[in-house]
């Protein structure tokens, strides 16, 4: 602490980067060490309600823009609505507190390693990663309907009709690739609030993530924790950006990296 603060900065992003994270003040366990045993229970929500989120999502996006205005289209449209204004930690809690008043049910707590029994694993999963991804499953729908009549009012859409190609044809080729290049983005974007968000899902549903873990660590004021995982997360958020810009050019071949 007696160096200057530039100092004191370059020392400490130069140890984050040698896997030197520091020791926390309550438990005196390296920070790195218990990262590397939380990480893989956030990644396994993340991936799994984004998994959720795209194939809930983008389905639905493209059934509104086919049945436009029509009662299945309302109905899709309401349930996306909800996902968008309804928060995932009241849905979260209303799914205990509903099934152990109603049902005599609640979801199995705490954590069981994938590795250890798969199947009690990916049934402990699914509920938070369910209610993780109804959010983004929602945001990717109700873009997926918009791009999606936006690109089927196009002229080559009205040709492709016109040539005789079939429906799906229609749909599956020529309008869906174009419309999925702004739904990547959004993608990209829940992707990255679905790891702020686990923190939420993780405490409610007792699981040893990284979410859990910083939210311990601001309660605690345990800085060492803290600042390394906050920096973990704004990379992580970057990484994700970065993978979105890349795979423009692979959706739509009239991008090109200079």
């Amino acid at each position: 602490m007696d160096d200057a603060l530039h100092i004191q900065y370059i020392k400490w992003v130069r140890d984050f980067a040698t896997g030197n994270w520091g020791e926390s003040f309550f438990t005196g366990r390296s920070v790195f060490s218990e990262f590397k045993t939380k990480f893989p229970v956030t990644l396994e929500l993340v991936i799994l309600s984004q998994i959720l989120a795209v194939t809930l999502g983008i389905p639905a996006g493209i059934i509104m823009a086919l049945k436009q205005d029509s009662r299945l289209d309302y109905i899709v449209r309401i349930l996306s609505l909800a996902g968008l204004s309804v928060p995932s930690f009241w849905s979260a809690t209303l799914l205990l507190v509903g099934g152990a008043y109603f049902l005599g049910w609640n979801p199995r707590l705490g954590y069981v390693s994938f590795f250890d029994n798969p199947i009690e694993n990916l049934g402990q999963f699914i509920w938070p990663a369910l209610m993780l991804g109804y959010i983004s499953a929602a945001t990717k729908a109700r873009m997926m309907r918009s791009t999606m009549l936006e690109v089927l009012r196009q002229d080559y859409i009205r040709t492709a009709h016109a040539k005789g190609l079939a429906a799906f044809v229609v749909t599956a080729r020529h309008a869906l690739k174009n419309a999925f290049i702004p739904v990547v983005t959004v993608i990209g974007i829940t992707t990255a609030l679905a790891l702020g968000g686990s923190v939420v899902m993780e405490r409610i549903f007792t699981l040893p993530g990284i979410g859990n873990y910083i939210l311990d660590g601001m309660l605690r004021r345990d800085f060492p924790v803290v600042q390394s995982l906050v920096l973990v997360l704004a990379t992580s958020v970057i990484m994700v950006n970065l993978l979105v810009d890349l795979s423009y050019g692979w959706l739509d071949p009239r991008v090109r990296f200079q």
